[in-house]
């Protein structure tokens, strides 16, 4: 999750790598300072889509689970856009 340094989770489905992001993205948000905190809120989220995964190509799902780390990020944090 290029968004969050160092921050990185996997999973055999789909479902499974989308539990594990919101778990990896708390996990995550729990060793940050509060001062780290405010820089992560200063980032603006641009959006987030429901899509439905038929096929993927690697660097397609990176894409698709940035944008939902970025909304999970900013959820976590009580800051909704």
């Amino acid at each position: 999750m290029p968004a969050l340094l160092g921050c990185h989770t996997q999973g055999d489905t789909v479902d499974e790598v989308l539990r594990n992001v919101k778990e990896a993205v708390e996990l995550y948000l729990e060793t940050l300072s509060d001062e780290e905190k405010e820089e992560l809120l200063r980032q603006r989220v641009v959006g987030v889509q429901k899509v439905k995964v038929i096929s993927v190509v690697p660097n397609k799902f990176i894409k698709i689970l940035n944008k939902i780390v970025m909304f999970l990020s900013s959820e976590h944090l009580g800051k909704r856009r």
